[in-house]
């Protein structure tokens, strides 16, 4: 492993929104486009958890060539479709809504997430969770999650690439 070269998807963490409307289809591509510019070489040992563990399987099936191993955090199948997901990711569009009044920073709902960390860096992290305009990209994303899923059904990594699933949640 020579280097670690972590990426949010557009419009998340800290990357732009891009110009287009999200599409989940379009995530591995954009991946792929980004290590092309950044010059980095594979093979690629590919980390995702949750849904970005869906894409490093779609990453992995489309550039199986470029791809040294998979490990799946936590990744989602066809039996957790959104509907069985928590109340907030069902209903994803009113996330900003709620951060933009204040009811998901009174809640503490997603500065649990936060728990363990220092408090410095737990309150930033929080302060960062309740972002509007974070909130909004998650909704694009999450308002599209059975069909980025749904991406993974015909899936079947090469026997040659090793993978592995690791159930973190809870």
């Amino acid at each position: 492993l020579r280097r670690v070269c972590p990426s949010d998807r557009g419009g998340l963490g800290w990357s732009d929104r891009g110009d287009g409307p999200y599409d989940p289809a379009g995530v591995v591509d954009d991946l792929h486009r980004l290590l092309q510019q950044a010059r980095e070489d594979g093979p690629f040992l590919l980390a995702g958890q949750g849904l970005g563990a869906t894409f490093a399987q779609l990453f992995a099936d489309r550039f199986g060539g470029e791809t040294v191993a998979v490990i799946l955090v936590d990744a989602p199948g066809m039996e957790q479709r959104a509907r069985e997901l928590p109340l907030l990711i069902r209903y994803p569009r009113a996330l900003p809504w709620l951060a933009r009044v204040g009811i998901l920073r009174v809640s503490g709902g997603l500065c649990s997430l936060t728990s363990g960390l220092p408090e410095a860096s737990a309150e930033a992290l929080c302060a960062f969770l309740n972002r509007p305009d974070h909130l909004s990209r998650v909704a694009d994303e999450l308002s599209h999650w059975d069909t980025a899923v749904s991406l993974t059904d015909t899936v079947r990594l090469a026997p040659e690439t090793p993978g592995s699933r690791i159930t973190a949640s809870g």
